[in-house]
């Protein structure tokens, strides 16, 4: 019997897990690999499945969906915005983000973490789907931030299912003690303990009328996302601007924003 078999966490990334099986001596490289977890054993997994699960990423990776997630990532988004904008075609753009995210990942764990990013996923998918109209994509951007592309009519109700959908299915993911105070106790970026509010959604809105730059877009995202942020709990906040493509581009002094949060 191996008495110094290859033991992995089971937090441990794919990729990682499957460079250190292969590294093994020639004897050992299709043993299977202990998994554990929390210091306990949690498993066995056969070399075969973990160069499978590699290939499944890399393909993934490839498409340009998110591994995690399975939506379309950062080239499938830049393909649909160009192709829109060069069409003329009127949209809008919800960016959405998580707000006391990462708090919750030190407290709770990355898997925890994980669990988290695939329910926003889910519900921002499904809220794509029914509200809004057939060409209308949910995708991810990475880590906890993720766009809508839809129509104008339907972003206050798919706003609307995101928001309430996710700041009820998101105490499922804390324990009693947390959930039922309404706040987890932990260390901040500064190193300090304070209380932090449970994890919502910020969406900033946005509409594209006509052609622009991709860098317009990024910019016109990132300043209404970081006003949705401000906006304590899950929220929605509008860009009140002139739309991205209007004529009337050039309009440094309206308004930002029209808040709404619950």
């Amino acid at each position: 019997m191996d008495d110094n078999p290859l033991i992995v966490d089971s937090s441990m990334p794919v990729e990682q897990a499957a460079r250190l099986a292969m590294d093994r001596d020639s004897l050992k490289a299709y043993d299977e690999v202990i998994v554990v977890r929390r210091g306990k054993l949690y498993g066995t997994v056969s070399v075969q499945k973990l160069l499978d699960t590699l290939a499944k990423v890399q393909v993934e990776m490839a498409k340009g969906t998110n591994p995690l997630t399975g939506l379309p990532g950062n080239v499938s988004i830049e393909q649909e915005l160009e192709g829109r904008m060069q069409r003329n075609e009127a949209f809008s753009i919800i960016y959405a983000d998580l707000d006391n995210f990462k708090v919750y990942n030190d407290t709770y764990g990355f898997r925890n973490g994980d669990r988290i990013i695939k329910l926003i996923a889910e519900i921002i998918t499904k809220a794509t789907a029914k509200y809004g109209p057939q060409d209308a994509m949910a995708c991810h951007i990475g880590g906890d931030d993720f766009v809508i592309l839809t129509s104008r009519e339907s972003v206050e109700r798919t706003c609307q299912c995101v928001r309430r959908c996710f700041k009820r299915a998101v105490k499922s993911c804390y324990t009693e003690e947390d959930r039922t105070r309404g706040w987890i106790t932990a260390k901040g970026r500064d190193g300090l303990e304070r209380d932090y509010p449970l994890v919502s959604v910020s969406m900033g809105v946005l509409e594209v009328v006509g052609s622009c730059s991709l860098m317009d877009v990024g910019e016109r995202a990132a300043h209404i996302k970081k006003y949705a942020k401000s906006i304590p709990g899950n929220s929605v906040a509008r860009d009140r601007r002139a739309p991205l493509g209007s004529p009337e581009i050039d309009c440094a002094d309206m308004p930002l924003g029209e808040p709404k949060s619950r």
